[in-house]
């Protein structure tokens, strides 16, 4: 699960923030917050943790209805994904869950091939300093994720 908070440092606000990014950043953390809340109830009453988590799943279908309308960070839908199904499987929704890791997977998908066409021309001077590409860094990702959507019948081998 993704538990670190958004932060927009000041400069960038100033410089290249439309308020649709802005909004989405927002809202992706009072996500967040509800979600971190429900998992800090868990031991507490079980109806209070349900509703918290029925608030969270809300303000996170709202973030991902508004990522769709504008350009927001990919890493940071992926992330809302992920959340979101964390949220599904924890109500007991799996075709919520299931639909939020398939969403996950082509996200992840879009991103690995949108990295590995950006680094396409560079050298292999990164992996000589031993620096982790953000390609790796999603092949990881992936890995969490690919056993799940496998086990759907819907989903065909890779030939």
């Amino acid at each position: 699960m993704h538990r670190t908070p958004v932060f927009i440092d000041e400069q960038q606000f100033l410089d290249d923030f439309s308020l649709s990014s802005i909004s989405f950043y927002i809202m992706f953390n009072l996500s967040l917050t509800q979600h971190l809340k429900a998992l800090g109830n868990e031991g507490d009453d079980s109806r209070r943790t349900e509703q918290v988590l029925i608030i969270a799943k809300r303000l996170y279908e709202l973030t991902l209805h508004q990522s769709q309308r504008s350009a927001c960070d990919l890493i940071l839908v992926a992330a809302m994904l992920n959340n979101l199904s964390v949220v599904h499987n924890a109500l007991k929704e799996k075709e919520g869950m299931v639909h939020c890791l398939k969403l996950l997977v082509s996200t992840l998908s879009l991103l690995r091939d949108v990295d590995r066409r950006r680094v396409r021309g560079e050298s292999s001077l990164n992996a000589t300093r031993g620096e982790v590409s953000s390609a790796d860094i999603l092949d990881g990702f992936m890995g969490n994720v690919i056993h799940l959507m496998m086990s759907d019948s819907s989903v065909a081998p890779c030939a």
